[in-house]
């Protein structure tokens, strides 16, 4: 259903001169004519619809109009849930979820203004990790990299569980200044990942491609062995050294990554050798073969 059918059916709805049933009946008739392409969200529309229902019959309920925001924010009609947010806070409801969800939907319209008021209504209530996280997620979309950073910092900082997302967001963000300053902040904070949770994976590829970007390519092939002995499956890692020691460039590096990588692909039984992933790789060492000959 269109959103202008939407408007026009809620002002309906909220008109209360048009008979329940009725209204019932015009909601249901109109969504079963939507075209295919508005009903790509299936459970969903099914969901909203429902709720559309149960506030025809409560049209009062504060609570219901929070439930269909909810659905609406999963279903990407932004504008439709902040509709449904602001009739929640004229019936008389407002807490930190409907700022936090207001925030949230002004986020995706790309609105970022009006989204870190509703995040500062937040934060004179106290510290919330979710809304630390959407704020600091806002600052990296309008470019204030710093602030972001340090907002990311805070999070992890006031998080109960550490997750390797917010560190890496926050290197990113550091990063994003494109000053030494940022990009020593974003190498400590990636660091301090791996101290506050051990060799992952993420963090040391993360430590690759920022000493890729800068060139130091030795520095990426130190950290790049660490993957390669960390990696239960050895031969993309190794060849991700390969294509690092071609950056240096190291012929005698190349050919050794190279190879070591080859014959990691053989020790892999035949029947999964014909997988395209492994094809694939096998013919970028090939391609490698060229480049260096």
């Amino acid at each position: 259903m269109s959103a202008i059918v939407k408007n026009r059916l809620r002002r309906l709805f909220r008109s209360g001169k048009t008979p329940v049933a009725f209204l019932a009946l015009v909601f249901i008739s109109l969504s079963l004519y939507s075209s295919p392409s508005c009903l790509a969200h299936g459970e969903l529309d099914k969901m909203i619809q429902n709720v559309s229902i149960e506030i025809l019959e409560n049209p009062d309920s504060s609570l219901l109009y929070v439930k269909r925001a909810r659905l609406y924010f999963q279903h990407k009609e932004y504008e439709e849930s902040i509709d449904d947010l602001k009739s929640a806070q004229t019936g008389g409801l407002d807490n930190v979820e409907i700022d936090l969800l207001l925030a949230r939907n002004h986020q995706q319209l790309g609105a970022f203004d009006p989204a870190l008021l509703y995040i500062e209504k937040i934060e004179a209530s106290g510290n919330h990790v979710l809304s630390m996280k959407t704020k600091a997620e806002i600052l990296y979309s309008s470019q204030r990299f710093e602030a972001s950073a340090r907002c990311y910092e805070n999070l992890i900082d006031a998080s109960k569980k550490a997750l390797p997302h917010n560190y890496l967001s926050a290197a990113k963000a550091w990063e994003g200044l494109k000053t030494e300053l940022g990009n020593s902040r974003a190498l400590a904070i990636i660091n301090r990942g791996i101290s506050d949770l051990g060799e992952l994976f993420v963090f040391n590829k993360a430590k690759v491609e920022h000493y890729v970007q800068r060139n130091q390519y030795r520095e990426a092939l130190v950290i790049q062995d660490i993957i390669i002995q960390n990696a239960a499956r050895k031969e993309m890692a190794l060849f991700e050294a390969a294509k690092i020691a071609a950056l240096i460039p190291d012929a005698s590096l190349v050919l050794f990554y190279r190879d070591a990588a080859e014959a990691a692909i053989q020790k892999i039984p035949a029947h999964k050798r014909q997988i395209a992933a492994v094809k694939d790789l096998q013919e970028a060492i090939d391609h490698l073969k060229v480049q260096q000959n």
